[in-house]
This record gives structure tokens, C-alpha cells and sequence, in this order.
């Protein structure tokens, strides 16, 4: 397309030498267009070039575009020779048979991992259901909160003395020694 587009200018410039700029430009893109394929013409009718170096571009653009199709296309089986076409058969086979296989192991990982996780779930409920068929350690029974209001200053001696912090050394202080403490 380069070389195209350097001798369409060359030669327009040779045909022409007095031709103004305009007319030299005008000269160049309907002898330029003029030369491509009818699908390049179109593509540039299409794009509504104006000038020599839009047609350029967008015929240069389409051109490649075809040859990257080009290469995308898979190759017809008359075009392949036996040779050939038993290399891609043999590959795509094995190919396939690994797809296949490889499917078959995620799909079972995943009932795997579906049953896992079903397990986890019902042992989640039973713990849960248990949990509120049986007191909790940390929640209070009804007798607790009677023998609360009829503790000394509303707390139960057997439930909040062993919530108390213990002490640095890990002995209970009486109060007299924690007065000793102080001095």
C-alpha cells in the first residue's frame, strides 16, 4: 500500500508539474482511489475521504484488517494436504479429549466442594440449634437474676467475683490488704 501511494504521488507529480496544490491533491486521491480494489473504494466512499492522506489511511487500515482476518480464518479442508490435516485432526483430538477430561474433574471437584459446604451448613444449624436448647455459660439463668436482687449492691457473689480482674500478682486481695497496698 506504502509503495502504491508513493508512486500514485511521483507519477501525479511527473503528469502534472504545473498543477496548483488543490488540483495536484485532487489529482493524487481520484488516481489513488482509482487503483484500489472496489472493497477499498467503498470502505474510503464509506469513510468520506476527502484528501489523498485520509484515503491512505483508511485503505491502509482496511488492508490490514483483511489480512488479520486473513490469518484468523481457519483453512479450508481442500486447501489442507493429507499431511496436514492428520497433524491438526490428531492434535484437536487429543485436544478435545483433555477438554473433556478436564471438565469431568472440575465438575466433580465442584460436587465435592457443594457437599462440603451442604455438611458445613447442617453442622452450623445443629450447633446453633443446640446452643439454644442449652444455657450458654455466659447468659444468666432466672435463679441468677433472683439472687442478684438479693445480693449486696445488686451483683451476685458467685457469678461477678469471678469476672473481677485478678491482681498483677494473681492473688485475691482482702481489703485490708488492699489497704496496706496504699500506704
Amino acid at each position: 500500500m506504502e509503495v502504491y501511494a508513493a508512486d500514485i504521488c511521483r507519477l501525479v507529480k511527473e503528469a502534472f508539474p504545473d498543477f496548483e496544490q488543490n488540483a495536484s491533491e485532487y489529482m493524487r486521491l481520484s488516481r489513488f482511489l482509482a487503483g484500489l480494489d472496489q472493497d477499498l473504494q467503498i470502505k474510503c466512499h464509506e469513510r468520506g475521504v476527502k484528501t489523498f492522506k485520509d484515503a491512505f489511511q483508511v485503505a491502509t487500515q482496511a488492508e490490514r484488517a483483511r489480512q488479520a482476518a486473513r490469518l484468523v480464518q481457519p483453512v479450508s479442508s481442500a486447501v489442507r494436504d493429507s499431511s496436514t490435516a492428520q497433524t491438526v485432526n490428531v492434535i484437536s483430538d487429543t485436544d478435545t479429549l483433555f477438554l473433556k477430561q478436564a471438565v469431568v474433574d472440575l465438575t466433580n471437584t465442584v460436587k465435592d466442594l457443594s457437599k462440603d459446604v451442604s455438611a458445613l451448613k447442617l453442622q452450623l444449624h445443629d450447633q446453633r440449634s443446640r446452643s439454644r436448647q442449652t444455657p450458654s455459660p455466659h447468659r444468666r439463668s432466672p435463679t441468677t437474676y433472683a439472687m442478684a436482687w438479693n445480693a449486696p449492691y445488686g451483683h451476685s457473689p458467685t457469678r461477678h467475683s469471678d469476672a473481677r480482674s485478678p491482681s498483677p500478682d494473681g492473688y485475691r486481695r482482702s481489703p485490708s490488704r488492699r489497704r496496706d497496698l496504699c500506704r
